[in-house]
């Protein structure tokens, strides 16, 4: 059985150094963000992607992504926060957890380089 897999990098954030903003950990996505994640997943609908769940990475701003994402299409697929995509996650780590999902369509919010080194990765 083939899963499809959707990788997906969060809005645009709220800087680090922003009053308030509480560390990488709690950056929000900034109002553009939010806008653009919004229209990314009109498009994707309208491609009919159908995620099963999304995987997101624990950061606020790759949640509120993935929550964005999940309201807008029209399966309403669960968002489930995964350790193993936090920022910094290594492709190996991923792909080791990645084996335990079974054939289904999954999308995963993270962060860059590290999903451009997760692709690579899976098509190497």
């Amino acid at each position: 059985m083939s899963v499809a897999l959707y990788l997906m990098r969060h809005g645009i954030a709220e800087d680090a150094a922003a009053p308030g903003a509480g560390g990488d950990f709690a950056r929000a996505l900034t109002d553009k963000g939010r806008e653009r994640v919004a229209a990314v997943a009109a498009g994707l609908r309208a491609l009919e992607c159908r995620p099963r769940t999304i995987f997101t990475s624990p950061f606020i701003r790759a949640k509120e992504t993935a929550e964005i994402v999940a309201r807008n299409l029209d399966n309403t697929p669960g968002v489930e926060p995964v350790a193993a995509l936090e920022c910094g996650a290594s492709a190996p780590a991923v792909c080791d957890w990645l084996r335990g999902l079974k054939g289904e369509s999954y999308m995963l919010v993270g962060h860059m380089p590290d999903l451009g080194r997760l692709g690579t990765w899976l098509v190497s």
